[in-house]
This record gives structure tokens, C-alpha cells and sequence, in this order.
């Protein structure tokens, strides 16, 4: 006889075959988001018995554990803001490119390899008693100035829209990007100061401090301050793009 857990999870199998696609993928995911956040809160748990296992002063180590774990949640949601997408440049089926995007503007177009394509030929007759210029020869590029004709039937131009957020959210990742890695050299020993200042927040008013028992608490603070951060970014990049960022898009 079968475990109950095999038995439910055979039943939900045979119950998601019959459902269709679109229903299908809504279901899938779902179980993403689920598994996903139970990952994190697993890995958070584990971070937590790890700062109690360790002893110490806890209220020291759980604020650094924190304050990393927030810091990194914080940049991991500015990088899984999604972003608009910009409007394409259309070819249509006669060989003109669309470069009209506003109100206003004309969607002009012409022969991509004709280098004479889009100037009008202005004849007039010689000259004579009338001295009266004739109208302008009808263009093979008429046509392709009209704004209605040279409408691709397959190819529409989007406009692009882009929030506050994303704006924000684009600037902080080109500046963190572009400062990060011309800077990183200087990431290391920064961290390696800051975890000495989380060690003698973790030992506290104890003079029996050796040397050894001091490299031991600044090398568990590196660790505990870099675990959080990368905990924290992840946590906050996946949760951005697997459930806020339809809202945010939207």
C-alpha cells in the first residue's frame, strides 16, 4: 500500500493531465512560487540555528545577520524590477523601414537599397509664353509617405512607457554594476573590517581574548555577513521576478 504523500501526489499528477495548457502552466507556476519560498525560508531557518548554535552575544550576530540579509533583499529586487520593452523598428513588406513613432510624426519610408529613394523628381516645362511650371511627376514614394500605406500588416509600434521605479531601478544596477567592478579589489577587506567589528560585538566585555579566538569570531562574522547578503539578494531578486513582477509590470 502506497504512502499517503505518494498516494496525494499520484492523484494531483493524474488531476493536472487533464487540465489544459493554460491551466497547466498556471499550476506549474504556482509551484514554483511555492517551492521557491519554502527554499528561502529553509535557508534563512538554517541561518538563524547556525548564529544560536554558535553562542556569543546573539542580539549582535542576528542585527549583522540581518542587516546583510536586508541589504541584499533590497539590491535583489532593484535587479528583478522588469523593465518595458522598447518599441521595435518595423520593416514593412515592400522593403521600407518605419521610423515614426508619435502622434504626429509620419511614418516615412523607402527602398532600404534605392539611395535615391524618397526625393521627389520636380519637372517643368520649357521655358514659354506661360512660364508656368507643370505639377510635380507622381513619385513611386508617394505612397510610401502616407502614413496608412506603409502600415505593415504584421508590425505595430509599441510605445514605451517606463515607471519611476524601473527608471530608478536601471540607474542603481548600471551604477552598482560599473562602481562594483571597477572597485573589486577593495570589496574583500572591506568586508573583512566589518566583520571584525561584528566579532567584538559577538564576544562582547570578555578580556580573555586571544589572538586565535578573535581570527576564528572575524572569519564566522565574514561568513555570516556574506551568507546573508547573497541570501538576501536572491531572495529578494526571485520574489520580485516570480510574484511582484507581473503586479509591477502591470
Amino acid at each position: 500500500m502506497p504512502l499517503p504523500f505518494l498516494k496525494y501526489r499520484q492523484q494531483h499528477l493524474e488531476a493536472r493531465r487533464q487540465l489544459s495548457p493554460t491551466e497547466r502552466f498556471a499550476e506549474s507556476q504556482k509551484d514554483l512560487r511555492f517551492w521557491t519560498n519554502l527554499g528561502l525560508a529553509n535557508a534563512i531557518i538554517i541561518g538563524f540555528i547556525v548564529i544560536i548554535a554558535h553562542g556569543g552575544i546573539l542580539t549582535s550576530a542576528i542585527a549583522a545577520f540581518g542587516a546583510a540579509l536586508g541589504t541584499g533583499g533590497i539590491l535583489g529586487f532593484l535587479f528583478g524590477v522588469p523593465s518595458a520593452a522598447k518599441a521595435p523598428v518595423n520593416i514593412n513588406n515592400a522593403g521600407s523601414v518605419a521610423v515614426g513613432t508619435g502622434n504626429d510624426s509620419r511614418t516615412t519610408g523607402g527602398a532600404v537599397n534605392d539611395p535615391t529613394a524618397g526625393v521627389a523628381a520636380v519637372q517643368t516645362t520649357p521655358p514659354g509664353p506661360s512660364l508656368v511650371a507643370s505639377p510635380p511627376a507622381p513619385s513611386s514614394n508617394t505612397a510610401a509617405s502616407d502614413p496608412a500605406s506603409t502600415t505593415a500588416d504584421n508590425a505595430t509600434l509599441a510605445h514605451y512607457n517606463i515607471s519611476n521605479l524601473e527608471q530608478v531601478a536601471d540607474w542603481v544596477t548600471k551604477l552598482l554594476l560599473g562602481g562594483g567592478l571597477t572597485q573589486m579589489q577593495r570589496i574583500p577587506p572591506t568586508i573583512w573590517r566589518w566583520s571584525q567589528i561584528v566579532a567584538w560585538g559577538i564576544i562582547g566585555d570578555n578580556a580573555k581574548v586571544t589572538p586565535q579566538r578573535m581570527l576564528a569570531e572575524q572569519s564566522y562574522s565574514a561568513a555570516l555577513l556574506v551568507y546573508g547578503f547573497v541570501l538576501g539578494f536572491f531572495a529578494g531578486f526571485l520574489i520580485t521576478k516570480l510574484q511582484l513582477g507581473k503586479a509591477i509590470a502591470d
